[in-house]
């Protein structure tokens, strides 16, 4: 009964971090922490983006954190800390995925 309502909180209460809140593109300007960018950075941004996609090494890492974490949550969590940890770090995970993915249609 205590995880479901953790996973629930997790899920639905918890105040984590989108990809919405990090470098936040409106209009046609970035901000960083609430500060403006300058114009000319856009269009680094978005080659850095679809670039970065394209790494094999990205790739390679995103691929790897992903596995550690669910080590951490299916075979090496010994404790519900640890599961909520890995599923932490694959929510992060996910965000800077969805985050390069998104910068790199622009």
């Amino acid at each position: 009964m205590r995880q479901r309502i953790l996973n629930y909180l997790l899920k639905h209460l918890f105040n984590a971090i989108t990809e919405d809140d990090v470098l936040v593109y409106r209009g046609d300007k970035f901000y960083v922490g609430g500060m403006e960018l300058p114009k000319t950075d856009v269009e680094d941004i978005v080659s850095g983006a679809r670039g970065l996609k394209e790494m094999y090494v990205w790739q390679l890492l995103m691929k790897d954190l992903k596995n550690e974490a669910n080590k951490r949550i299916y075979k090496n969590g010994v404790t519900m800390e640890d599961v909520n940890f890995g599923r932490a770090t694959l929510w992060t995970v996910n965000v800077i995925e969805q985050k390069i993915e998104n910068l790199s249609k622009l």
